[in-house]
């Protein structure tokens, strides 16, 4: 839990153009975790996944998080919903980690650069999806 809690204050909440961002729906995630609502937590940190896509990647990093994925689905189909919904959590945590300092390498070409669109800003998205 310390660990979400760290990553929490990290990530803001995140709408831009009636779209819930990564780092919003992360940080609602989390937050639906405190409170025990893990089917919302994995409904929250599954679509931030999916809106992240593969804009985090690059030749410099290896993502080992695929293989994690598949353990953590198998978790949920077990009705381990809590351990999913901190398993899926985590990722995105480690992806948007990524996606962020991709942002920062200067030495990118901007051809390179993910997309712009995707950059955090301040919002709620816990009521979007559901």
């Amino acid at each position: 839990m310390k660990f979400l809690l760290l990553a929490a204050a990290f990530h803001g909440s995140a709408l831009a153009n009636g779209e819930c961002l990564p780092g919003a729906l992360l940080k609602d995630g989390i937050a639906a975790i405190g409170e025990s609502k893990f089917e919302l937590a994995v409904s929250l940190c599954r679509s931030g996944l999916k809106k992240l896509g593969d804009s985090y990647q690059s030749a410099e990093v290896i993502d080992d998080t695929g293989q994690k994925l598949v353990a953590i689905e198998l978790e949920f189909k077990a009705g381990r919903v809590g351990n999913a919904a901190v398993g899926y959590c985590r990722i995105l945590d480690s992806r948007w980690k990524l996606f962020l300092s991709l942002e920062t390498q200067a030495r990118r070409p901007s051809s390179e650069r993910p997309n712009p669109s995707l950059q955090p800003t301040r919002a709620s998205c816990a009521a979007l999806v559901g």
